[in-house]
């Protein structure tokens, strides 16, 4: 996407926020002097919804959004610094690995051999071994 942007433009680019896609799109912009500012998706649907668009597809997506930009005044999003960075991935990993540990905690309740179970405690006992690390 950025290779279609001329250096010499002054470009805004628009997204929602969504989990943590976006921040790889973000961080890439900013890393090319580019401009973005994250909006929120409910006040986006709202805004589409206020201009009669219910259908939703990427395409009416992206228009509903350069319209978004245009009309309403959004705020810059400033570039994450590298400790942002650091803290967003450990955050995420340890939102993961609590995740894991309740569907391996699942598993285990629904487990009756003997070795399986053996094995799932082993899991989870270095699971959370893992989340409580940092």
């Amino acid at each position: 996407m950025l290779d279609h942007i001329d250096p010499a433009s002054r470009t805004l680019i628009i997204c929602e926020s969504t989990a943590s896609y976006h921040l790889l799109m973000m961080d890439a912009a900013h890393d090319n002097s580019v401009d973005v500012a994250v909006v929120n998706a409910r006040q986006v649907r709202d805004f589409a919804k206020g201009q009669g668009r219910l259908e939703k597809t990427d395409q009416i997506d992206a228009g509903v959004l350069c319209q978004f930009g245009q009309d309403v005044k959004v705020h810059l999003t400033a570039p994450r610094t590298a400790q942002q960075k650091h803290h967003t991935a450990l955050v995420n990993r340890r939102e993961a690995l609590l995740k894991m540990r309740g569907q391996e905690r699942m598993r285990l309740e629904h487990t009756h051999d003997a070795e399986a179970i053996k094995f799932l405690e082993e899991m989870l006992e270095n699971i959370q071994k893992a989340a409580q690390k940092r």
